[in-house]
C-alpha cells in the first residue's frame, strides 16, 4: 500500500549553523576554564510542556513526512531544576511563566 509508521518530529534547520557551532565552542572553553579554577558552577535545566500533547507517531505515505498541525495551546507548564556537580539545589514546577522569570525567582 505504500504506507509506513513514522516518528513525527519537527525539523529545526537553524540548529547547526557555523555561528551556533562557534558559540558552543566558546561556551565549552569558558566552562573548562571555570572548572579548572574550581568555581562552583550551577546548571539550570528547564523543560516545558502543555496539554494536550501531540502524538509522536503516525501513518503516512512512505515517501512523505508527516505534517504537524498546531493545536490550540493549553496551559504551559515548566519544570526547572538547578544543580551543581554534587547535589540538586532546587526544583520548581511553574505554570505559564517565562524561563527568565523562573530563573530569577530561584
Amino acid at each position: 500500500m505504500g504506507y509506513s509508521y513514522k516518528k513525527i518530529r519537527s525539523v529545526n534547520e537553524e540548529t547547526n549553523t557555523p555561528v551556533n557551532k562557534e558559540k558552543r565552542r566558546h561556551v565549552a572553553k569558558n566552562l573548562i576554564e571555570c572548572l579548572n579554577k574550581n568555581y562552583l558552577i550551577i546548571f539550570t535545566d528547564e523543560m516545558s510542556f502543555n496539554f494536550p500533547l501531540l502524538p509522536g507517531y503516525g501513518w503516512r505515505k512512505s515517501t512523505k513526512r508527516i505534517p504537524v498541525t498546531q493545536k490550540q495551546k493549553s496551559v504551559n507548564y515548566s519544570v526547572v531544576c538547578e544543580i551543581t556537580n554534587h547535589k540538586v539545589l532546587g526544583t520548581r514546577l511553574s505554570r505559564n511563566l517565562s524561563m527568565q522569570k523562573i530563573t530569577l525567582d530561584f
